[in-house]
């Protein structure tokens, strides 16, 4: 269906301001004209303000519905919620293609008001088949990178009555030209790789091969361990969730089988965590940190960094005999580390300090 003619436009999604990934996505300007001008110019913002007062242009809209595995649909650039929309003509403009069947993941179309030619700006892109859509709704292009970046965002997006309640937003949007760089890197000076391995092969003409990708994880690791020593957690954050896309990514493929014993593979996801676990401990993001950090005991149970970590995250949250003896845990496992004897005076004390002014409380509270 996609011809070397058809346009190339980009979305760059955030959320909650953390940029996640770029979407490419090429246009059928053959089948649907309209819609697929529509679109392009929406991407590039080249008409300028529309008669509803708000940009023609996609940059700054939200994702504002999210049907779990089947949809995420945006582009309401007026109200920004779903309510509303414009086109580039002005008003609303007639369906085109209504036989092309949204029968897999990736197709892109046109949101209408229930009605016939009720097409403006809104648009949904597929996660599965959705024959819900048939014959109602408008094909008019496909994703051909970073489709991983949607299911990504729609998988650790919490939803009430299908709306998201994280902020999905489209950063950055626009054109690529004929023989453009589709931008699919993190693009920071540093890292080369593709943000999703799935998009690998679109921008390398050398096979992701099983016994490449290994390095590479250390590698982006690497990056995200200088990032650390910086004090830039933000960016070390998004290079160990990198690292760990790269591994997911490899343990799915054929030669895996051959190797899912290795020790040096086993304990890198566990380092990968546990860097992950405290990066978010940083942050002061402790729900997060123990998450990853249980994550780490259910793979390795003697994993005495794990406890380590679960015990800070605990003390975070405010559990302080919680945390005590995820670090009386560590201790048993290995009691070498002056660390963790540390941590675990610090919880006794937190804990001797909360009781007495919980007791002072109470001798108030009866005077």
């Amino acid at each position: 269906m996609v011809t070397c003619t058809d346009p190339l436009v980009f979305l760059d999604f955030a959320v909650n301001d953390e940029k996640i990934g770029r979407v490419v996505i090429s246009l059928f300007k053959d089948k649907c004209p309209l819609a697929a001008d529509n679109f392009r110019a929406l991407c590039t913002g080249e008409k300028g303000i529309g008669t509803k007062g708000q940009p023609l242009h996609y940059k700054g809209s939200r994702i504002h519905k999210y049907i779990p595995q089947l949809m995420l649909i945006g582009g309401d650039i007026v109200d920004f919620n779903g309510n509303s929309g414009e086109s580039i003509y002005g008003s609303d403009f007639k369906d085109e293609d209504l036989k092309t069947m949204h029968d897999t993941e990736g197709f892109i179309s046109m949101v209408n008001r229930g009605v016939p030619d009720s097409n403006n700006s809104q648009f949904v892109i597929t996660l599965n088949s959705c024959p819900q859509l048939d014959g109602n709704n408008v094909i008019f292009g496909v994703v051909r990178a970073g489709l991983k970046v949607l299911k990504d965002i729609g998988e650790s997006t919490n939803v009430c009555d299908d709306k998201p309640m994280d902020k999905i937003v489209i950063v950055d949007c626009g054109e690529l030209g004929a023989g453009e760089n589709w931008g699919l890197d993190d693009n920071d000076g540093v890292d080369k790789y593709v943000t999703y391995p799935e998009d690998w092969n679109i921008v390398n003409s050398n096979k992701l091969e099983y016994k490449k990708i290994l390095d590479i994880i250390k590698e982006i690791k690497g990056f995200g361990n200088a990032f650390f020593v910086k004090m830039n957690y933000v960016k070390a954050e998004k290079k160990y969730k990198k690292a760990l896309r790269y591994y997911e990514y490899m343990i799915n493929m054929e030669e895996f089988v051959e190797n899912e014993n290795n020790e040096e593979i086993k304990e890198l996801k566990c380092i990968l965590l546990l860097n992950l676990a405290t990066v978010k401990l940083y942050q002061k993001q402790y729900k997060e940190a123990h998450k990853l950090s249980t994550d780490v005991i259910m793979l390795e149970p003697n994993n005495y960094k794990g406890f380590l970590r679960r015990g800070q995250a605990y003390v975070g949250l405010g559990e302080y005999e919680k945390g005590l003896e995820d670090f009386q845990k560590a201790n048993e496992i290995n009691s070498l580390d002056e660390h963790v004897l540390k941590e675990v005076e610090k919880a006794k004390n937190l804990i001797k300090s909360y009781k007495s002014s919980e007791k002072d409380l109470y001798k108030r509270m009866f005077k």
